[in-house]
């Protein structure tokens, strides 16, 4: 080996001062992205009752479907067709809800793809507060089931997730845009609540915060008491907007 080379000057010390520079400058960056966020105004979701209501009728409304798969099924193995059978049912019914404000979906393909697999996308459902359902079709070869997060068990109905927003780079938008990624967050309070589907009787106000400068959503931070998150691939496809 050169015993001028760059391997040989740096010693292991001068590689740890580096690393403990890289690890400063972005701490130091983060902190001051917070010490920024604090002087801009910021808006949290209220969540009334009656969504609330309407958000546990939902669930209903899928275990009625699950538990019809299953029991066709029962001691089978896992059976795909009939399990998309079941979830084209369930996705008419989910279509004729009042609630949703945008249906779409996105690509199963990584990267900048925006092709439509109209088998395999994940569809979204979305409320006028940002609460948001995946159906996740590409895992129907596991059957009609839900994804269980804590046990990490895939399947094709995904948690209600409390927050859903859209980015492309630095831009944020709280409006589904074909080319835009999802990301969606789900603290543990909102988790609490609809495992127990407790209805509470004031509206649920949320932890998670949106900051906004000139009427323009700037940050969607991730909040301390998060439960899970999302980022999922590009919307490819616009159903509809009501």
């Amino acid at each position: 080996m050169n015993e001028n080379s760059a391997w040989e000057r740096e010693s292991p010390a001068e590689t740890d001062n580096g690393f403990s520079r890289i690890i400063s400058e972005l701490s130091r960056a983060k902190t001051a992205a917070a010490r920024t966020l604090e002087n801009l105004p910021f808006h949290c979701q209220i969540i009334s009752p009656q969504e609330m209501e309407q958000i546990f009728s939902v669930q209903n409304l899928i275990n009625e479907f699950v538990t019809q798969y299953q029991n066709t099924v029962k001691l089978l193995d896992s059976n795909k067709e009939k399990a998309r059978q079941y979830l084209e049912q369930l996705e008419s019914q989910l279509d004729s809800l009042p609630l949703w404000q945008y249906k779409f979906s996105t690509s199963i393909e990584d990267g900048d793809s925006l092709s439509v697999n109209y088998k395999e996308d994940s569809i979204y459902y979305v409320t006028s507060q940002q609460l948001s359902l995946r159906i996740k079709k590409v895992n129907l070869k596991y059957g009609l089931n839900y994804e269980d997060i804590r046990q990490r068990r895939p399947g094709v109905v995904q948690s209600i997730m409390e927050k859903i927003f859209y980015t492309d780079k630095n831009k944020i938008s709280l409006c589904p845009k074909v080319g835009y990624q999802v990301n969606e967050y789900l603290t543990k309070g909102f988790y609490d609540v609809m495992r127990l589907r407790q209805l509470p009787a004031q509206s649920y106000h949320s932890s998670l915060r949106q900051y906004e400068q000139a009427g323009q959503v700037v940050a969607v931070p991730k909040p301390e008491d998060l439960f899970a998150s999302h980022e999922g691939h590009l919307i490819n496809k616009i159903y509809w907007e009501k």
